[in-house]
């Protein structure tokens, strides 16, 4: 007796998802007709080459070596002779051992090719244009963090990763946040995470700075970035970069700790939040870096 797989939905709704599996199951090596015939045999089992054929439209000339590779790929296996029927295994063991495999063979191939590669890595910056792989490889540094990070950024920013940062601070890590605003209600006080107001106040003093970020991890990886906007970021091992980044995070966590016993005498001298030092100082690059809005806050205005 078959065994059939109804679908509850329209016929056009029925042939989309079944397309849709066909270009799944084409990424995972298959060929058009083999991703055919084995939808085909998955709704309606156990089936002969000739019903497979009918079911699939693979041509007749073709399907006992389509159905061959695929009992080869161990995806479906024959139960009966005269004539020779055939059913799927179980989707959930086939393509557990189909992942099992692949990544392996990618675990295998990673390790060839990094050996045949320079190992001169640190005069590369690798760039990173989506949202998804920027936070894909904060995660993957964080992750492989040993024993520093040192990561500047907003407090909306920081809620992007946070997750990620208090594991690394409870497994040991030494976390230092130079953070704009103020901090997230979800961030638990953790001995091995410091929370440095930036510029000794905390206080956000341009409109683009909701979204930067730059992290330092072991003072021998780097990423700088924006995750709002315009996304980007650059990663580098990069000894020189690391080196003028590491002396940058030094020189704003001297800054705070001045601040921080200083502050009435520095603000009357240089304004709230340095304004008057930042009027004197800042360049205008506008044109060089379009997607920053480096207006001002007021000081003691709104916070953004």
């Amino acid at each position: 007796m078959a065994v059939n797989t109804k679908f509850l939905g329209s016929a056009e709704s029925y042939m989309e998802v079944r397309e849709d599996t066909v270009v799944l199951l084409k990424r995972l090596g298959f060929t058009d007709y083999e991703s055919r015939a084995y939808l085909a045999l998955c709704e309606s089992y156990p089936a002969t080459a000739y019903e497979v054929s009918k079911r699939a439209i693979v041509p007749k000339s073709n399907v006992y070596n389509v159905l061959k590779s695929l009992e080869i790929k161990e995806a479906i296996q024959p139960v009966s002779e005269n004539p020779v029927r055939y059913v799927p295994r179980d989707p959930e063991e086939f393509f557990g051992q189909v992942a099992k495999n692949t990544r392996e063979i990618c675990e295998n191939l990673s390790t060839t090719v990094r050996e045949k590669m320079s190992t001169d890595e640190d005069i590369y910056i690798w760039s990173y244009r989506s949202g998804k792989n920027i936070r894909n490889k904060l995660v993957e540094l964080i992750a492989g963090a040993e024993e520093h990070i040192w990561l500047k950024t907003s407090a909306e920013m920081l809620e992007f990763c946070l997750a990620e940062i208090t594991h690394a601070a409870e497994r040991g890590v030494q976390v230092i946040i130079i953070l704009s605003g103020t901090p997230p209600e979800q961030l638990q006080p953790n001995s091995n995470i410091n929370i440095i107001p930036h510029e000794g106040s905390g206080i956000p003093v341009s409109k683009s700075a909701g979204g930067l970020f730059t992290m330092i991890v072991d003072f021998s990886e780097l990423i700088v970035g924006k995750i709002t906007g315009d996304v980007v970021a650059s990663y580098s091992k990069n000894n020189a970069l690391m080196y003028v980044f590491i002396t940058w995070f030094m020189h704003e966590m001297f800054l705070a700790e001045i601040y921080g016993k200083h502050a009435s005498e520095m603000e009357a001298s240089f304004g709230p939040n340095f304004s008057r030092l930042r009027q004197k100082y800042r360049p205008k690059l506008k044109k060089h870096f379009p997607f920053a809005d480096w207006e001002m806050v007021e000081p003691g205005g709104p916070q953004q």
